[in-house]
């Protein structure tokens, strides 16, 4: 996502994420998502989510809208970005494609017959997480990169 370039809206939007509603993130569990991930640098912002493994999000993120919090939350918060170039005209988060995996080299150097697993595909889903405390904050390291790994380049 790209924010507008305004140091007011930023810190808006970080505020409203720093004080989320409830409802979002239940909202997030009942669709499936484990946690939910935004870092920013300058006005672009990345997302990275951790689902159940049979999560699919043309199928479960709607689940996400069905309550009335969620979907205010939703139209307040496509108010901070502008338009992504390239991206369909009412996406604000635009899907990536995965174009390196250091798992997926792990895997061939264990396994050279089996070649590249995900085909350098986004796949659908994580494996358990495993979540390691460190002095900086949490580094979260999974078994597989989910398919809501977003972005607004």
């Amino acid at each position: 996502m790209l924010l507008e370039d305004d140091p007011e809206i930023i810190h808006r939007y970080e505020q409203y994420h720093a004080n989320v509603w409830p409802q979002v993130v239940e909202g997030g569990r009942r669709c499936g998502l484990l946690r939910t991930y935004i870092y920013r640098f300058g006005c672009q912002l990345f997302m990275f989510m951790e689902t159940r493994d049979d999560f699919d999000l043309e199928r479960d993120l709607p689940k996400y809208m069905e309550d009335p919090k969620a979907r205010e939350w939703d139209e307040l918060m496509r108010t901070f970005p502008r338009p992504v170039p390239g991206a369909p005209a009412d996406d604000t988060w635009v899907q990536m494609k995965e174009v390196f995996s250091h798992e997926n080299v792990l895997e061939r150097e264990r396994s050279p017959q089996a070649g590249s697993r995900r085909n350098l595909e986004v796949p659908h889903a994580l494996s358990a997480p495993r979540v390691k405390p460190s002095r900086k904050g949490r580094v979260a390291y999974t078994n597989r990169i989910s398919r809501g790994m977003l972005l607004m380049a």
